[in-house]
């Protein structure tokens, strides 16, 4: 996969390089898991979302025990 430059401001470019850093990860891995984890969050919300519209509907946790 190839790599690509983002323009970034130095104070965030910072923050970053300091949490990479931190976790004793280069920039680039750092922001791909950075990546990975945000987007498992968002998957994780609209299944959540969805379960409780599903168990919102009358008489669903009722049938489910059942």
């Amino acid at each position: 996969m190839a790599d690509t430059t983002v323009k970034i401001d130095d104070i965030t470019r910072n923050r970053l390089k300091a949490l990479a850093d931190g976790a004793g990860m280069s920039m680039k891995d750092y922001l791909a898991q950075v990546a990975a984890e945000k987007e498992q969050e968002r998957l994780q919300d609209t299944a959540t979302a969805a379960f409780r519209r599903a168990i919102s509907s009358p008489g669903v946790v009722d049938r489910f025990d059942a």
